[in-house]
């Protein structure tokens, strides 16, 4: 986080935005799977878990806190989704 705050208030919405950064995310439709990672600011004390939800034609990830703690502090965690593709459609993919 130090080395966020450091490079601005631009990089911080970088990592903060609901859009896919091309320069730190990537998304790969291959080998009927898609192959998602982003890096995230997340809750510093909390332990996640990744979900999916599926609506329409897009894919919408989500985690889930499932540790027992929650605090003020934050972290850049990089987050990868690996998801089921056999048909191959081309899904919209939506992170949280």
């Amino acid at each position: 986080m130090d080395e966020i705050v450091e490079r601005g208030e631009k990089k911080f919405q970088e990592l903060n935005s609901p859009n896919f950064n091309s320069k730190t995310d990537t998304i790969r439709f291959k080998d009927n799977n898609i192959y998602v990672s982003y890096i995230a600011l997340v809750n510093g004390c909390a332990e996640y878990i990744g979900d999916i939800n599926y609506k329409n034609d897009s894919i919408f990830l989500n985690l889930i806190n499932v540790g027992e703690y929650e605090c003020t502090e934050q972290r850049a965690d990089r987050l990868t989704f690996i998801i089921n593709n056999p048909k191959n459609k081309k899904f919209a993919i939506v992170k949280w």
